[in-house]
């Protein structure tokens, strides 16, 4: 099995076009937003790659960059199985 995290980065959606405005300025001073467009370009990207062109388990920026913000935590084996049991939990109740 191929598992990677992607995000689609910072897109201009509800949730940017309805913050106040001092929330606006920091997210259009910190990072370039997106059409919803752009946004779907990572995920596609995603769904095109063939393995051996991705890292099991790293995370992608758009388009395809291998993200500079992994940390330790983020590579913990143990972690990443105690938050997929955990999610498994949460989600059982809806399933």
């Amino acid at each position: 099995m191929l598992a990677f995290s992607i995000t689609p980065g910072v897109v201009n959606t509800a949730l940017v076009r309805e913050a106040s405005l001092l929330e606006k300025a920091v997210v259009y001073m910190t990072a370039r937003v997106q059409s919803v467009e752009e946004g779907a370009y990572n995920l596609l990207w995603a769904v095109g790659v063939r393995d051996g062109e991705v890292e099991r388990g790293a995370f992608y920026e758009p388009v395809g960059v291998r993200s500079r913000l992994e940390s330790e935590a983020s590579r913990d084996g143990k972690l990443a199985e105690r938050l997929w049991e955990w999610t498994e939990g949460e989600l059982e109740r809806w399933m």
